[in-house]
């Protein structure tokens, strides 16, 4: 199950009411910093990423600031600091989530359905970092289901094969994005 921060992150009430700044209280400048050296973010990122996600603010604030959880993907995944700013920007919903609650049971179960090594495994994440943080059997699982059946893969086998030579092909949206009106998201 998801962490109870992440669920609150999620849903907008660590964050309700508040404007993304990086001087919200004294615990964020510190964390902010942190983060911002951990990956090389600058002001212009961190503004981006708080207007994207407003929780990324609560997330920041609630963080004793040694970013852990990324620290730990990071490391799982073999990650440069480059690809993990590229996953962070792209999935900034990643700085609520708990990497031993939220991220490594459902990266291990897809790791292990479509007998990915490790390098896979980061490319798949590298490509598809929506991926993190999903509940393997509702979110992840179905769509792997159903990219089997559409492609006509006869084993899991064929469908790694596939899922690394089309990622998106999963159909895994961004969490957190509006969509515009044909279905492709704003921003």
């Amino acid at each position: 199950t998801l962490s109870s921060r992440r669920d609150a992150l999620l849903r907008g009430e660590a964050a309700r009411g508040s404007t993304p700044t990086m001087m919200a209280d004294d615990a964020a400048p510190a964390a902010l910093a942190a983060l911002q050296e951990m990956l090389g973010l600058s002001d212009k990122d961190w503004a981006r990423i708080a207007a994207r996600v407003p929780s990324a603010d609560a997330a920041a604030r609630a963080e004793a600031g040694d970013w852990a959880s990324l620290s730990a993907l990071q490391r799982r995944l073999g990650l440069s600091t480059a690809e993990l700013k590229a996953v962070v920007m792209r999935l900034p919903q990643l700085l609520g989530d708990d990497y031993d609650a939220d991220v490594a049971p459902p990266l291990a179960r897809v790791q292990e359905r479509l007998g990915l090594d490790d390098a896979q495994l980061k490319t798949l994440v590298t490509k598809v970092p929506q991926i993190l943080g999903l509940e393997y059997a509702t979110a992840i699982a179905p769509k792997l289901d159903a990219m089997m059946a559409a492609e006509g893969c006869a084993d899991d086998a064929a469908l790694a094969t596939a899922v690394l030579a089309k990622p998106s092909a999963l159909g895994i949206e961004v969490r957190g994005q509006a969509k515009g009106p044909k279905g492709r998201a704003k921003g």
